[in-house]
């Protein structure tokens, strides 16, 4: 993360989120009785009361593009936000940042694809666009809510961000 000749340098395992998933995120955080899917399903209601869609530069390998987005969710994992499956083809292990870039829609259209999203069958929407690279370099060109591994970053600061994989940099080990 970098702004005006500040960098910070941080981790994520399994998921970056940067826009709408950040605001479910924060508004799923609010919730003490509730867990899992129905939690994140009510924090979707929520969050699309202050629906934005950011302009921001996305550069991931040969892609280029700046253009509007509802949410765009760098994983490493399948999964994320109480099991929505974000990114079907994520290995945690193969080097490569799964992106899910969802582009500018209502609040209709996306409470309509939201099921898309949890079963995984998102990435043929029009809406939406993956990528798998290496790399990946956002610029937001107007403020916009990220989490990482589920906790939103507060305060945030940061306009531009690098994202590198860091092939197999998580050991496990079962015992």
């Amino acid at each position: 993360m970098s702004d005006e000749g500040t960098t910070q340098e941080t981790y994520f395992v399994n998921a970056a989120g940067f826009g709408f998933d950040a605001a479910v995120t924060a508004e799923a955080q609010k919730s003490k009785h509730m867990r899992g899917l129905p939690l994140y399903l009510v924090a979707v209601i929520r969050a699309l009361r202050n629906l934005e869609c950011p302009l921001v530069r996305i550069r991931a390998g040969e892609f280029e593009t700046e253009q509007r987005v509802l949410m765009i969710a760098a994983a490493n994992g399948r999964y994320y936000g109480g099991g929505m499956k974000v990114a079907p083809e994520a290995q945690p292990d193969d080097g490569q940042i799964d992106v899910c870039i969802g582009f500018s829609m209502g609040r209709f259209s996306a409470l309509r694809k939201l099921p898309r999203f949890v079963a995984g069958t998102h990435v043929t929407l029009r809406e939406v666009r993956m990528l798998r690279s290496p790399e990946l370099e956002l610029e937001f060109l107007e403020p916009v809510q990220i989490e990482l591994d589920g906790d939103v970053l507060v305060p945030q600061p940061f306009k531009r961000f690098h994202l590198t994989a860091l092939p197999r940099a998580v050991n496990v080990r079962v015992a």
